[in-house]
């Protein structure tokens, strides 16, 4: 393909996808920060393109905010030195409490300097090339941009393992990852050959299949320092339960992920045992979208089990008691084994204990309580239409036994009276269930 085939004036993706850019020669490459310029540069230079569309409007805005703030910058530090130069003494009198009421003016002023308005940067309906993605990675040091978004772009797989291997491993600062409304493209010749999650067979996976895991797992990871990724939406993929039972119990050490998007996934029951282990380990996320599945009456009975803080009687204390005894000897005995380096005897498992809750009622009643999961702030079951008003007491029992649960509900599914009681002002459930139409 020649020059004439992509004029700089504008950009094309077969064009720019199929070009070849050595890594070793961006990896020479220094972004100073007038991303407009250096990246029409790139483009020019490496693609004989013109920026992508999505990138230009994202540059050219943080590089009026930069000139502005500069701007600012230069007028603070003119009126500083000019004050300076207009009260300096002879023979260094301190300056006089007027002038220091100017200075502290000034410094204010400088503080109030805003930040770069653009956070985020999103691809919407339209394809990206394996270039933009290490342009892209180029740029975002030198930004303050946290968020990437992508939505219906039809991505190769091979351009996605590069966007996820550059998100995880690049320099950045995005802490918010949104893959929306997305399927691939096995073959890029091929282009109506989709991949259709819930048929992949994971058993005997192809290839690009096994690539396309490896580098999905990298977002849940938690052995992967390098992952930031506080909130991840796979909004609309359609991933299914296999996919998911393969990503759910990387989030059971996961430390960093606090948000997480499972809305329109073609999930059920399937893969319910290990979102409740997931409840059972992860005490960091704080959001967990389910809606638009296929979950039902039977998701929220199981849940209920995983989630709250529940009183215990005298039983169930002192088996919980009995049971951290066993386990503090079990990691005694597993550091002893570690440390004989000639051992044939393998670690046990750790097996997993809740915490126990004390609370003082008066002086001589304490009572005990068995914490499960009451970190998790938000569950989204909308448009869930297995769902029925059989789940309605699961649900209350869901909330009260939390702190600060927020349930999102669809409407339609429960009758006249169950409405109004988790819309009644006075009661408890006003302002911890909201009700879509």
């Amino acid at each position: 393909m020649t020059e004439t085939f992509c004029p700089e004036t504008f950009w094309n993706y077969n064009y720019c996808n199929s070009t070849e850019i050595n890594d070793k020669t961006l990896a020479g490459i220094k972004i100073k920060g007038k991303l407009t310029e250096e990246l029409e540069a790139l483009y020019s230079t490496y693609l004989k393109s013109a920026i992508h569309p999505s990138l230009l409007k994202v540059v050219q805005k943080i590089d009026e905010e930069e000139e502005i703030e500069r701007e600012k910058e230069k007028e603070i530090q003119a009126q500083k030195a000019l004050l300076k130069q207009n009260n300096k003494k002879p023979n260094e009198v301190p300056v006089t409490e007027e002038v220091a009421k100017q200075e502290e003016a000034l410094a204010e002023e400088e503080e109030e300097i805003p930040d770069k308005v653009i956070k985020e940067i999103i691809f919407n309906s339209i394809r990206i090339d394996q270039n933009t993605i290490k342009f892209l990675f180029l740029i975002l040091p030198k930004t303050t941009i946290s968020s990437l978004k992508t939505s219906s772009n039809s991505l190769t797989l091979n351009n996605f393992n590069i966007l996820i291997d550059s998100l995880i491993h690049k320099p950045n600062n995005i802490y918010s990852f949104r893959f929306e409304w997305n399927d691939f493209l096995i073959n890029e010749e091929n282009n109506n050959q989709k991949m259709i999650f819930s048929e992949m067979n994971l058993d005997q996976p192809i290839p690009s299949e096994i690539n396309f895991m490896k580098h999905l797992k990298l977002l849940f990871a938690p052995d992967v320092k390098e992952c930031k990724l506080e909130a991840i939406s796979f909004r609309g993929c359609f991933l299914g339960n296999q996919l998911m039972n393969e990503l759910l119990p990387l989030l059971k050490d996961n430390q960093n992920l606090l948000i997480l998007n499972l809305y329109k996934n073609n999930l059920s029951n399937d893969c319910l045992k290990n979102i409740g282990e997931m409840f059972l380990y992860n005490r960091k996320l704080q959001e967990l979208n389910l809606g638009g599945n296929l979950f039902n009456d039977k998701t929220i009975e199981y849940i209920k089990n995983y989630i709250g803080i529940y009183e215990l009687d005298t039983q169930g204390y002192e088996n919980i008691l009995k049971l951290m005894e066993e386990k503090k000897q079990i990691i005694e005995a597993n550091k002893k084994i570690n440390k004989n380096s000639k051992s044939k005897v393998l670690p046990k498992e750790v097996p997993f204990v809740d915490e126990i809750k004390d609370v003082q009622i008066s002086e001589e009643e304490v009572k005990h309580y068995k914490v499960r999961n009451d970190t998790i702030q938000k569950l989204d079951f909308i448009n869930n239409p297995n769902m029925t008003q059989k789940s309605f007491n699961d649900l209350l029992y869901l909330v009260d036994n939390t702190s600060n649960l927020i349930l999102y509900l669809d409407l339609r599914k429960y009758d006249k009276d169950s409405v109004l009681k988790m819309i009644d002002i006075n009661g408890p459930y006003c302002n911890r269930i909201y009700l879509y139409k």
